[in-house]
């Protein structure tokens, strides 16, 4: 599961099985919610706001392996609201300025491409991220929770990651040179470490 703005495109080389979930953009929050919590999951990845969803629901998720990238239990207690009004502004006067300006933070250097009829729900997702606060965290029933966080995050400061990790008895910290965006290879390799599942 993605994050904010995390387009397919981000991501060429995910293996064809795999089911791929761009929050508030392919899935609303409810749909994500309940496909989450709904199936059996061998791997389960999720991204930022992805891997904030998969905290909220994470008692009731059945997973053998769970890997949370720059995950965190609220957004506003490591950036300030207004930057994500500036950002929500930012969408309705000139969307693609926005997001290459997100995505310039994130690292990301081959920025993907996205229709109009997204802004509608990428501004659903800032103001989720502005709202959503997760208080006490459940480890999940029998999943392995593996934490990733890119010593260079601009968003995801570590220690809103090692929060997260007070908070998941057992869970696995992992710190890579990276930035919030972490290229989907270097995920593989750690997954494959822990799973001997290849995600590519």
């Amino acid at each position: 599961m993605s994050g904010w703005a995390g387009y397919p495109g981000l991501f060429p080389r995910l293996h064809p099985s795999a089911c791929f979930i761009h929050p508030f953009v392919s899935h609303t929050h409810k749909s994500v919610c309940k496909l989450l919590t709904g199936k059996k999951w061998d791997v389960l990845m999720a991204w930022s706001l992805g891997a904030h969803i998969c905290l909220d629901v994470l008692p009731d998720i059945k997973a053998d392996s769970i890997f949370l990238i720059a995950p965190f239990l609220s957004f506003t207690r490591y950036n300030p609201a207004s930057r994500v009004h500036s950002m929500l502004s930012g969408l309705e006067k000139n969307p693609e300025a926005t997001l290459r300006w997100f995505w310039r933070r994130c690292a990301v250097r081959n920025m993907p491409s996205c229709t109009s009829s997204d802004f509608i729900g990428l501004a659903q997702g800032l103001r989720y991220l502005l709202n959503s606060r997760i208080d006490s965290l459940k480890n999940p029933r029998r999943s392995t929770v593996t934490l990733i966080h890119g010593r260079k995050d601009r968003i995801v400061p570590e220690q809103a990651v090692l929060e997260v990790r007070r908070n998941l008895s057992h869970s696995l910290f992992i710190s890579l040179p990276e930035g919030h965006f972490i290229a989907l290879e270097k995920i593989d390799q750690k997954v494959y470490e822990q799973t001997g599942t290849k995600i590519l």
